[in-house]
């Protein structure tokens, strides 16, 4: 473990940024130009650009600008804290578009869908899908949008309000393997090359696992980022591990599953279509169950594997990336300024 010292010293900083954005627009929403200048710490060192995270790909518009400048300051490099540089640019140019709705007396969600993109406009490549629409559309019928943007928002010191954002982030592919060893004591090792960088990886993994098994949680093992004894994945890192590890472990635990029906097919004389997989039991016709257990095949060999691959499939020249919509309705004391999310979608 760093001391706290340590910590200040060797593991970089959140960098700071200061943003201005200006957007033009015709009176119908069409947004028209977008400037953008950025500048932001990147600590003693270089270690790539203050903000990475250019949000203005996110709406269409023909004419974009965007000015960065890098500042060195007397700290340790400038580190990802979730989101490198998109967290910053996304809140700054979502605050432009809700003050260019408000200018043009336009809904902020009709804005957005008014300029939501298909194509990635830095390369020109058509997205595999964005979702933004779709996003905006039924989130704002399920949050109550127009209702709750006509309600007041109060007058005393406590007010309250609602918003809408919405982001993009670029997802890094990838391939990895993962191997899932089935015990006879109906517990489950699942080994696998991804790292939890705090967003859940391990908990996830083991989901994907009880899915497919029925297993709990409880009774799964998980080796993990160990570049000596675990399966190849890429860096986890640029939201890309639950789309690329994920599929490899839920193939392994599929992989498993087939062959833990096909020796319980062999011993109960069973069709295997007429079998399944529940709570960790081999579940046959009638609603019988058998543990894991009881699979003489199982005893005899002391473990099934299963074995998962993933690799992004070809694309045909398109773009995969994440997109977000986000609606929140919030209280705000004014006199303390203290904030409560009361509800968010």
């Amino acid at each position: 473990f760093l001391s706290r010292e340590e910590g200040y010293l060797a593991v970089g900083n959140r960098p700071k940024n200061w943003f201005k954005i200006k957007i033009g627009a015709k009176k119908d929403g069409t947004l028209t130009a977008m400037d953008t200048t950025c500048v932001g710490e990147i600590g003693a060192y270089p270690a790539g650009n203050s903000s990475v995270g250019n949000q203005q790909v996110l709406w269409k518009c023909a004419n974009v600008r965007t000015t960065e400048t890098n500042v060195y300051i007397n700290a340790g490099r400038n580190r990802p804290m979730r989101g490198p540089g998109f967290s910053q640019s996304c809140w700054c140019l979502d605050q432009a578009m809700d003050l260019l709705a408000a200018k043009i007396g336009m809904d902020p969600v009709e804005l957005r869908l008014k300029s939501f993109t298909e194509i990635d406009q830095e390369t020109g490549k058509r997205y595999t899908s964005t979702g933004i629409a779709e996003g905006l559309r039924r989130g704002s019928e399920a949050f109550g949008w127009k209702a709750a943007r006509s309600r007041p928002a109060g007058n005393g010191p406590i007010l309250r309000g609602v918003g809408v954002a919405c982001s993009t982030y670029h997802g890094g592919p990838g391939s990895a393997t993962a191997i899932l060893k089935v015990l006879p004591d109906g517990s489950a090792n699942l080994n696998m090359g991804a790292a939890d960088l705090g967003v859940g990886m391990k908990t996830g993994a083991a989901l994907l696992v009880k899915e497919e098994l029925g297993i709990p949680t409880e009774k799964i093992q998980i080796e993990w980022a160990d570049t000596a004894t675990t399966q190849y994945t890429r860096p986890s890192g640029g939201s890309k591990t639950v789309y690329c590890d994920g599929p490899s472990i839920r193939r392994a635990a599929m992989d498993a599953k087939r062959i833990l029906l096909e020796w319980a097919s062999a011993q109960l004389k069973v069709p295997v279509a007429d079998l399944d997989v529940q709570d960790g039991m081999i579940v046959a016709p009638g609603g019988k169950k058998m543990p894991f257990s009881e699979l003489t095949r199982l005893r005899s060999e002391q473990s099934v594997v299963g074995l998962g691959r993933f690799e992004l499939p070809d694309l045909h020249g398109k773009v995969i990336q994440p997109f977000l919509t986000h609606f929140a309705e919030i209280e705000v004391n004014t006199g303390t300024g203290e904030i409560k999310v009361l509800r968010f979608l």
